[in-house]
Parts: structure tokens; C-alpha cells; sequence
């Protein structure tokens, strides 16, 4: 199992069909939100997990000064609950830290996500918890990791 930053058209390939098969099959998925996907290659935002040759699992990630955002994390179905996800959101934590982020936000859709972020040390934001306790309709759940400097 391998990160790749630079993914190829191959992996690319790869992604869109799983993407669109788990779509197909299920009718979830982040196939909706293939262009994101696509444009993050030229921005450099697209990490991918290579195993086997194949991508089968995607992260992109935004930076803005010291935060970074996770907008997207999704293993291939047939992969799911054998910790490559884990190791691909691990892996940008560390890489956060050693930039000295100041934290890493993340919305979880689907709010089912929402255990495996907190394994991760993934808080409930307090600015939106505040919203949601005032009665603000919220669809998803917003998490954050607040990094310290001590912490390297």
C-alpha cells in the first residue's frame, strides 16, 4: 500500500470507475463530485492509495495558510474496514504537523463517518456545535484536530 501524490491518468481511471460502479450499485458515493476530484490533480490536492497498481482510495485536501480541510476521504467498497483509509487521513495529519498547521477541518458526509474521524482525535467544531445547540439546521457534522507546536 502506497501514497501517491502525483496520480497518473491510470489511477484517475481507476477512480472514476469504482466511483461510478459504487454509485450505480448503491447510489452513493462521491461520483457526484467527480470535478472536484478531477480539478484537485492540477492543484496538487489529490492524494491517492495505490495497491496492487490501482488506486482505491482517494483524500483530497485544501490548505488555507496554517489550516488544512479535508474535503473528500472514500475507500474503493471492496477495501473499506482494512485501514486504508486510516492510513491515508493519518498521513496528512502527519504532513500537517510537520507544515505546523494550526488545525485540520473536516465536514462528515455521511455523518456515519463520524466515529472514525473522532478515533482519529477529530472534535466536534465549537463554533458549529454552538449553531446546532441554537436550533440551526445543520445536514452535516463539522470536525476539526487543533495541532500544536508541542505536539511535533
Amino acid at each position: 500500500m502506497k501514497i501517491v501524490k502525483n496520480p497518473t491518468e491510470a489511477h484517475l481511471r481507476d477512480l472514476y470507475k469504482w466511483l461510478k460502479d459504487e454509485e450505480i450499485e448503491s447510489g452513493e458515493g462521491f461520483f457526484c463530485n467527480w470535478n472536484i476530484i478531477a480539478n484537485s490533480v492540477s492543484e496538487d490536492k489529490l492524494y491517492i492509495v495505490e495497491l496492487d497498481s490501482r488506486a482505491v482510495a482517494l483524500l483530497v485536501k485544501w490548505q488555507f495558510s496554517s489550516c488544512f480541510e479535508i474535503d473528500i476521504l472514500t475507500v474503493e467498497p471492496r477495501y473499506r474496514g482494512k485501514g486504508i483509509g486510516r492510513h491515508l487521513a493519518t498521513s496528512l495529519i502527519d504532513e500537517a504537523k510537520k507544515v505546523n498547521a494550526e488545525k485540520i477541518s473536516i465536514q462528515c458526509m455521511p455523518t456515519s463517518s463520524e466515529a472514525f474521524w473522532k478515533s482519529l482525535g477529530f472534535i466536534e467544531d465549537p463554533d458549529k456545535l454552538c449553531e446546532r445547540i441554537r436550533g440551526v439546521p445543520m445536514q452535516d457534522l463539522h470536525l476539526e484536530m487543533r495541532l500544536c507546536a508541542n505536539e511535533l
